[in-house]
């Protein structure tokens, strides 16, 4: 009698711009748990949101694909194959600046911190057909005019798509959420009520098979969201991403990034 072995093999990253590890190839552990749910950063499926059960079974749900190792708890396609971690910025090491193109931010007790304007660029870009870029925010104490976004597909100031949340611009004391093209003209909602709490900010770029783009930003605070979607003109994904504040004191506990893969020719 025969006895067939199946092996998954499930990938996430370690740290700050850390490589991507196998859980099956050894004993796995991380002194740097972000999201706090007992397990180590390069250890978790879901580095930045608290996911201690480690499940990893919408795709297998569906009958035709296989877990992907992006947890659950994270993962921006649930009952789709091939998302990838790209990268996960913790701060907890000041040295970490040095990936990160322009001023303002200063790393400290595990956070990015700003007080003024500030904008960071990574150095380095993520490929696929998608991009998938998440911040948490510790701490937004915002003036008027103050703002923070995540720049992706260009660094927010000349090229690219801008997810920003925005403290209330028309004195109805609503904050309200923003999509933009960096050279384009604005497009926003009200969220109905003040920004606070525990923040998370998202910007997804995603094209369908027609290669139509799509930017959906999405801002989750409390128990409370808000999304708004706007089209995109160029289909041509080119992974670059940042961070931006304006007008605010901004503390940003961490920031992941996941890919898609290219979807197939038409």
């Amino acid at each position: 009698m025969s006895v067939r072995w199946i092996a998954i093999v499930v990938l996430a990253a370690c740290g700050d711009d850390a490589t991507i590890t196998p859980h099956d190839s050894g004993p796995c552990t991380d002194t740097h748990d972000e999201d706090g749910d007992g397990i180590g950063d390069k250890c978790d499926d879901c580095p930045a949101a608290a996911d201690p059960a480690q499940r990893d079974t919408t795709e297998a749900a569906t009958m035709i694909v296989f877990p992907d190792g992006i947890g659950d708890a994270c993962d921006p396609r649930p009952a789709l194959s091939g998302d990838k971690l790209g990268a996960l910025h913790t701060f907890f090491d000041p040295a970490a600046a040095a990936a990160w193109n322009g001023s303002g931010w200063t790393i400290a007790d595990d956070l990015a911190h700003a007080t003024a304007s500030a904008r960071w660029v990574h150095r380095t870009s993520e490929s696929g057909d998608g991009l998938f870029v998440q911040a948490r925010l510790a701490q937004l104490a915002w003036d008027v005019g103050g703002r923070f976004e995540i720049a992706i597909d260009g660094d927010g100031v000349g090229s690219g798509y801008g997810c920003a949340i925005v403290k209330d611009t028309d004195n109805d004391g609503n904050d309200e959420l923003e999509a933009r093209e960096a050279v384009g003209t604005p497009m926003s909602k009200s969220v109905n009520m003040a920004i606070t709490g525990a923040i998370t900010l998202t910007a997804w770029r995603f094209f369908d098979p027609q290669r139509r783009g799509t930017i959906r930003c999405r801002v989750t605070f409390d128990a409370n969201n808000a999304t708004l979607d706007i089209p995109t003109v160029d289909d041509f994904p080119i992974g670059i991403y940042g961070f931006a504040s304006e007008a605010s004191t901004t503390d940003v506990s961490s920031l992941v990034v996941y890919t898609q893969p290219p979807l197939p020719k038409q």
